[in-house]
């Protein structure tokens, strides 16, 4: 009870035992004025206390409550620290390159090379984990910037069958400028040093004749075929065929299932496919679908790899695009160029947390492997890097080139079939393609059928000679009046 309130109470009694003693009318007059006017004084004195008590009550209060909301204005703000640094981490992971380096992004020309440029990514190929029979064949082709650890990882790829990187076929796609000549060079260059020719051998089919500068080199399967021609390029296309095939006999002689458990001795190198610009390729789609699709769809198995260089699928016939075990897409203006060349949908481009093609900007690139994506820069390949590149491969000392087909090797004889009076063990067939390949290997194109007939039977007429020519027939090899287009004679050349 306040001070106020006793007061109150004491004049109060006071009062009431003053009127009962004095009796008289006045006394009870005066003393009824003065309790009335203690009365007030004090009802006045309750309400100032309580008043003081309230307004006490009130600043304490009042101070809590800055105090507490001093230190929700602290977690508030450790709050939101963590939320931009949360903001920030989830950003680099849901966007990659377009949110992890504003630089990146902002430049519309490709980018140099991370310093020192080019070797240091053939350097962090060699930091790669892998077996020592499957370090070769790795590629560095780029890198991805990650700020949430400060630092450049390389990006790279394997055409090695056994690589966890193994790409399978791969198709590049973009528009005009958009990098991705620069970004192939790059990948089939450093395949090449860090091969030697008797591992890794290349082939291209270019319309647009960017690969000239690779004529004589000993990593060339066969000399490109340059241009528009119709009969040189369809002739390209039956060789690769031929190649195939030959390549199915000597997997099939060796009893395994695919190209990397062929014993080393009969293994033949890695063919990689270079098919530019298909757009420009002079001949017909449905042809081109056909002969794509089937190759496609068997080669792996025999060590071939292809490389497909697309502006935009969506114009193509493209029974042949579900073969692809990487897709690389660089700039694309329209959001739906974007799934026919990559393969997904925007969507699942965000929902992986790397750019959709329709946002890059040039020299960078979205790949996609098997569920595996993300978004690289390629490094900036001039003319000068290509030609400093090319100058550390070996030249082929004699290079072979594709000949247009002729009528009669339209239809080459399958390979199941067996003429009547030349009945041939699988065996025979066997030792007569062997000898084929090593002859070619030592004379290149001065091998003859004869030479094959000595070494497998001793003599080179009758009966023993029809078998060879049989056999070289129906694999298309060591054809009469022209060089061997079909087979793969090591290059006399040194090792890079």
């Amino acid at each position: 009870m306040s001070a106020a309130t006793i007061a109150y109470v004491a004049f109060a009694l006071v009062l009431t035992q003053s009127s009962d003693a004095s009796g008289s009318k006045d006394a009870l007059t005066f003393w009824s004025g003065l309790g009335l006017l203690l009365f007030f004084i004090s009802g006045a004195l309750v309400i100032w206390f309580s008043k003081q008590e309230y307004e006490q009550k009130i600043a304490a209060q009042e101070h809590l409550i800055a105090t507490l909301q001093e230190a929700n204005n602290g977690v508030q703000q450790e709050l939101t620290k963590w939320q931009e640094c949360y903001r920030t981490v989830i950003t680099a992971m849901d966007e990659v390159t377009r949110k992890k380096v504003v630089a990146h992004i902002n430049r519309s020309l490709p980018m140099p090379n991370p310093p020192p440029g080019i070797p240091l990514l053939i350097q962090e190929a060699d930091a790669v984990e892998a077996p020592p029979d499957q370090t070769a064949w790795i590629a560095a082709i780029g890198w991805i910037t990650q700020p949430a650890h400060q630092r450049v990882t390389s990006f790279w790829l394997s055409v090695h069958p056994r690589s966890e990187a193994f790409t399978g076929h791969i198709a590049v796609a973009g528009e005009t400028r958009s990098g991705k000549g620069a970004l192939i060079f790059t990948i089939l260059a450093q395949l090449a040093l860090r091969t030697r020719p008797e591992q890794l051998k290349l082939f291209a089919i270019d319309p647009k004749e960017d690969f000239a500068l690779w004529e004589g080199k000993a990593h060339n399967w066969r000399e490109p075929v340059l241009g528009r021609d119709p009969d040189m390029v369809r002739g390209a296309m039956q060789a690769i065929s031929s190649e195939r095939a030959r390549r199915v006999a000597i997997r099939r002689r060796a009893q395994v299932l695919e190209w990397a458990d062929i014993p080393a001795a009969l293994r033949p190198p890695i063919l990689v496919v270079y098919l530019a610009e298909l757009d420009l390729m002079p001949v017909d789609d449905k042809e081109l679908d056909a002969w794509l699709t089937e190759e496609m769809s068997t080669s792996l198995s025999e060590g071939i790899v292809f490389l497909l260089d697309i502006q935009n699928a969506t114009r193509l016939s493209t029974r042949w695009r579900t073969h692809f075990g990487t897709n690389i897409c660089g700039v694309q203006g329209r959001q739906a160029a974007v799934e026919p060349n990559l393969g997904i949908s925007v969507s699942e481009v965000r929902a992986a947390g790397a750019i959709p093609p329709n946002e890059l900007q040039r020299g960078q690139f979205t790949v996609r492997s098997g569920r595996d994506i993300e978004s690289f820069s390629a490094p900036l390949i001039t003319i000068e890097h290509r030609r400093e590149m090319l100058a550390h491969l070996p030249r082929a000392t004699d290079p072979l080139t594709i000949l247009p087909p002729r009528p009669e090797d339209a239809e080459p004889a399958s390979s199941e079939s067996r003429e009547e009076g030349h009945a041939i063990s699988p065996e025979e067939e066997g030792r007569i393609l062997r000898a084929a390949d090593e002859l070619e290997e030592q004379l290149g194109p001065q091998a003859k059928r004869t030479d094959v007939a000595l070494r497998v039977y001793g003599r080179a007429t009758g009966e023993e000679y029809q078998k060879v020519k049989y056999v070289l027939d129906t694999h298309r090899r060591i054809l009469p009046g022209r060089r061997p287009a079909t087979a793969i004679p090591t290059p006399h050349a040194s090792s890079a």
